[in-house]
């Protein structure tokens, strides 16, 4: 029981701590640090939420993060970083559940985040125009 409980609060610490991130954005390599602009993280925040509703277009939703995000540029920054950075303050509800249900560490470039999120999200079926 003991062994339970103490496994029980190590995932929990992990969670509160971030250490069990799927997604590991490298470092922005940047001395004088680095700011996402608040017009962006108002965008994504208020304008640009996926919520993984079935009616929702995940393929769309990736168009239109990357309009957004090519709007700027961060010194020192590649754009894969800057999708890892920003794509999960993007999600909410299911789809951010989906995120944070997966395990530490997954994601490790913005190619695969992406083809794992349209896999879950827009997969072929959906893509297919009916007769």
């Amino acid at each position: 029981m003991a062994e339970n409980n103490r496994a029980v609060y190590q995932q929990a610490f992990e969670w509160f701590h971030g250490d069990h991130s799927p997604v590991v954005a490298l470092d922005i390599n940047n001395p004088n640090s680095w700011k996402i602009p608040s017009y962006v993280m108002n965008n994504i925040t208020n304008h640009h939420q996926f919520h993984g509703c079935e009616n929702e277009d995940a393929s769309a939703h990736i168009n239109r993060l990357t309009h957004v995000f090519k709007t700027f540029n961060l010194q020192g920054a590649k754009q894969d970083e800057i999708f890892l950075h920003l794509f999960p303050f993007t999600l909410s509800d299911r789809a951010a559940t989906w995120l944070d249900s997966q395990p530490a560490g997954t994601f490790t470039t913005w190619e695969v985040l992406r083809n794992a999120f349209l896999k879950k999200y827009f997969p072929p079926a959906k893509s297919l125009l009916p007769p």
